[in-house]
This record gives C-alpha cells, structure tokens and sequence, in this order.
C-alpha cells in the first residue's frame, strides 16, 4: 500500500490490503462531514474484491497540516488497528493521492453519530428522546468498547455523543481517537484536552487550578 507522507518527511506505512489504495478504486457520492483539515465523503467501492460496497472516506489535505496534527492521524490510525473490536470503529486502508491528499477508508455508519440523532429527533418532535432502554443500550455498549480500549492500556480522553456511532440495525461504535493517549504514557495523560461540555467535573477543577 501506499504510504502517506508527513509534513516532516515521515511516513504512515500499512499492511497489504484487499481494499483499494487508489483514488481510481473508488466512486465518491457526497460529503457528509467535514473538518478543519479533511471532508468526510459516502462513497462506493468500484474496484477489488469489495466492488459495490459502501464506505466513508475521510479526504485529508497533508498540504495544511502541520507536524503535531499528523502525529495526531498517524497515532489514530495506529489505535484502530490495536484496539480491534465489534464497537470500536476500524479502518480498511490509508494511502497518499497525487494531488496530497490523504485517503482513510472507513466503514460507512449509515446511522450517524448519536449527536446528531439527538439533535435530529428534537428538531423533529421537539423533545429529547427519553426511552431509557435505548439510552442504556447505547451506554452499555459504549462501556464495552472503553473497556476493550482500556485493556489495550489506551485512553480515548473525548468521549461525547458526536464520538459515538450508530448504525441503522442497532451497532454501537466509539470513534475518533486522535487525542487517545497510552496509559503508559504519563506527559500525554498530564496535557489537557477534549470537549469541555463533556469533560468530567473533577478534569475541569484540575485544568482551573494548572
């Protein structure tokens, strides 16, 4: 497979694949998300083995990352192949297009994040969904997925719902680990980081008092 090159001449090197690793191995349809440095993409798969199939394919511009930002995807991508599980979301391929560009190949979860499942249920009805088995079927199977992230000594350090995906026949995943940290690691677990609204109350009396 192709490797991506980092702002500082490194590289993200991966495995053979059975997925495309070219741009010409796949049909994007439409962003559905985007970023400060990358366009999240549905596409479907036109070459290979998986010919037909659909994918999420994040687009990221290399050209306006900066070294820290890279380690950050470089790092994510390493998490996801450590921490394989049935609620932890993986990746299918990573390679560098011409034009210097990043392509990450990712299931596609058709239900989206529970964010906006929340926001799109009030919207629609203009309440708050209050079905508590739901809600404890989605905690459970969070809980699931940190605990197998937890056993492969990381730490996920930005679980909120925008991180948590739902697909249309009822699977669970936890997502975007680019801020993880190893449990290993004590400098990385001593910076402050993730989504204020989100963060434990005794995070935030620590970052208030250094």
């Amino acid at each position: 497979m192709t490797g991506t090159s980092s702002p500082s001449g490194g590289g993200v090197h991966e495995p053979p694949s059975e997925w495309p690793t070219t741009t010409e191995g796949y049909q994007l349809e439409c962003p559905i998300g985007y970023g400060a440095f990358a366009t999240v993409y549905k596409a479907t798969v036109v070459s290979g083995v998986h010919s037909g199939e659909p994918a999420a394919i994040k687009v990221i511009d290399l050209e306006c990352l900066d070294g820290t930002t890279f380690d950050d995807i470089r790092k994510e991508l390493q998490v996801m192949r450590m921490c394989t599980h049935p609620n932890v979301i993986t990746y299918h391929a990573a390679f560098s297009s011409p034009d210097a560009k990043m392509w990450l190949v990712m299931p596609l979860i058709n239900g989206g994040s529970c964010q906006n499942v929340i926001r799109e249920y009030k919207k629609r009805t203009g309440h708050s969904i209050n079905n508590i088995g739901i809600i404890a079927y989605i905690l459970r199977e969070t809980a699931i997925a940190l605990r197998h992230f937890h056993s492969n000594q990381q730490i996920h350090r930005d679980l909120k719902a925008g991180n948590i995906l739902l697909s249309l026949d009822g699977r669970v995943y936890l997502s975007d680990f680019g801020v993880s940290a190893s449990m290993r690691d004590s400098r990385s677990r001593q910076t402050f980081v993730g989504t204020p609204c989100w963060m434990a109350p005794e995070v935030l009396e620590q970052s208030k008092n250094g």
